[in-house]
């Protein structure tokens, strides 16, 4: 029995730590990606890719490298058993082979045949591996809600690489198709998928029982799915759009603020997040998560909406305030809670450099004019800074870090 259990299973620790890692790693090279991004629109780089084709690969990087992995960390070490199968730990590595292939054929191709094949082969080994995590999930009540509505949404999400490569494929790379098909992988990937997974780990760390907490969670779901209709309005389309996407963005702030009530009335913030920069972020986070929702109700206005569409750096700041914003400075508190990230005080300066570039480049991106070598430094200092939280973190600490 103790064989069996040695060669077909690990600690879950062990394995959500190994997630962690890979995700940090991933989270270097696609910062390093927007730094090429911005060094493109400002200068001439020695290689020129086409921007929409490296664009692809830095939100696929970000996406899958980053944000899939670190979310699996966070729910395998929350949901799962102290020993689970090591079927994650064999999945992970497929799933890493995948994304680093990605990295290199979405900037050199987009999606072509290489980029498609490995697209689907991520898609395959994650649908097991989310299915078995579905069926060895121990969450309850709310978080439990919240964690299947996240992989509901993981699923729908994947629609839009399908239709992507459809819509290229019919030589409609210009039209109103092709962008809606962007959107929708977009809006369900952040808006559905991660969002959904953070609030059953905020859940899971901040308990609420009860039917009105688990139907304030499907508030929040149903208006994330209605609200894909926000990346629809730019089209111009029938008044009942519009009405959808009012209902979509209403809901949610219902199912935000009900929560929001019962975490106020059972815990003290300062007192979750005990270590510094944790207690930051998450506030951060939740700081970008309110003008989220707020942003989301100003663009029904037919003038507001359009005029947000039309320009591109403000849809940036958009996506970034909450991938960034609230997706990945929720994820740096909880990584810093479990201490898969160190207490280290040099890592200080990085985390200052990495908010600190974040917050100068929203305000760039929302300012009229073009600011593009402000924006190419403040991408290299996030950069920095994550070079060094994924250097002290993989390579100095490793061996002294709490499981």
């Amino acid at each position: 029995m103790s064989r069996n259990l040695l060669v077909f299973s690990g600690s879950r620790s062990t394995i959500a730590r190994m997630f962690a890692h890979a995700a940090l790693a991933w989270l270097f090279v696609a910062a390093m990606m927007g730094v090429y991004l911005r060094w493109q629109a400002w200068g001439k780089p020695p290689i020129e890719f086409a921007y929409r084709f490296l664009t692809h690969g830095h939100s696929h990087v970000m996406f899958l490298g980053w944000a899939f992995n670190a979310l699996l960390a966070c729910l395998i070490r929350a949901f799962l058993p102290r020993v689970i199968s090591m079927v994650y730990y064999q999945i992970m590595l497929i799933l890493q082979v995948a994304v680093a292939g990605m990295a290199v054929s979405f900037p050199l191709q987009g999606y072509k045949i290489i980029s498609i094949a490995l697209s689907s082969l991520h898609l395959l080994f994650a649908t097991w591996l989310i299915f078995r995590l579905w069926a060895d999930c121990r969450a309850r009540g709310p978080a439990l809600v919240a964690f299947r509505w996240a992989v509901v949404f993981l699923f729908l999400s994947a629609l839009g690489p399908f239709a992507l490569a459809y819509v290229a494929a019919q030589g409609w790379e210009g039209s109103v198709w092709y962008q809606l098909s962007v959107y929708f992988y977009l809006h369900f990937q952040y808006n559905g998928w991660m969002i959904m997974a953070l609030l059953a780990l905020l859940l899971e760390k901040m308990p609420l029982k009860g039917e009105a907490n688990s139907q304030a969670v499907h508030f929040v779901a149903t208006g994330a799915l209605l609200g894909y209709a926000l990346s629809a309005l730019w089209t111009e389309p029938p008044w009942i759009v519009y009405v959808i996407a009012a209902i979509g963005g209403i809901l949610q702030i219902m199912g935000a603020l009900r929560l929001a009530g019962g975490w106020g009335r059972a815990y003290n913030w300062r007192n979750v997040w005990k270590r510094r920069w944790a207690y930051r972020f998450a506030s951060m986070a939740v700081a970008a998560f309110g003008v989220k929702l707020l942003l989301q109700l100003s663009a029904i206005i037919p003038s507001a909406g359009e005029f947000l569409f039309v320009h591109r750096n403000l849809l940036i700041a958009y996506f970034h305030l909450v991938f960034i914003g609230v997706v990945t400075l929720l994820l740096f508190a909880i990584f810093l809670e479990r201490m898969w990230i160190p207490q280290d005080k040099s890592l200080s300066v990085a985390w200052w450099l990495f908010s600190g570039g974040f917050v100068l480049t929203e305000i760039l991106l929302v300012l009229p004019g073009s600011f593009l070598l402000p924006l190419l430094i403040c991408a290299v200092a996030m950069a920095a800074g994550l070079f060094w939280v994924a250097r002290q973190t993989i390579y100095v600490e490793d061996n002294q870090t709490v499981y």
